[in-house]
């Protein structure tokens, strides 16, 4: 009986796992101005949480979101905007 129910609850935490992994995915994309030339270190947060990452030399950035949340992208002398975490996000930065 304790077999079992050692089994039963290895189960349970591999379907809990399994379900907290399925609500992120891996977001992507580039960080542009207005002339589409790339932002070097344009950060790029996941709203309200501490999860972010800063674009690279081509403007280029990814990191693991999750699913539905709001990305902040913010560079010195541009204005912020927000965007819903996708794949391949083409994001242009106004000057402000």
């Amino acid at each position: 009986m304790e077999k079992v129910r050692r089994l039963f609850v290895s189960a349970l935490l591999l379907m809990a796992y399994t379900f907290v992994a399925a609500q992120t995915m891996e977001v992507s994309g580039t960080v542009t101005d207005a002339n589409g030339e790339a932002i070097i270190g344009a950060a790029v947060q996941e709203k309200a949480t501490t999860n972010g990452t800063i674009t690279d030399f081509d403007g280029n950035f990814q990191l693991n979101a999750t699913k539905g949340a709001i990305l902040v992208i913010s560079y010195v002398g541009y204005v912020t905007q927000e965007v819903l975490a996708g794949q391949d996000l083409r994001i242009v930065l106004k000057e402000d």
